[in-house]
């Protein structure tokens, strides 16, 4: 399986991640997570077929 980790991010801080399709049709959200787990863990990225893609969106709450 793929991670996407996410650098940089203030590891304390909480970050609610949303996901969108990249027609913008409809959105999922994720979970919260904090910028250390973002970093650390990463997200898992979905199999997905060639030439598609999906927006992650990170909200700091």
């Amino acid at each position: 399986m793929r991670v996407l980790r996410l650098p940089g991010l203030d590891a304390d801080r909480k970050y609610r991640v949303s996901t969108f399709a990249a027609n913008f049709a409809a959105s999922h959200d994720v979970g919260e997570f904090t910028g250390k787990q973002l970093e650390v863990d990463g997200l898992n990225l979905p199999s997905m077929r060639p030439e598609s893609g999906t927006i992650y969106h990170l909200l700091c709450v």
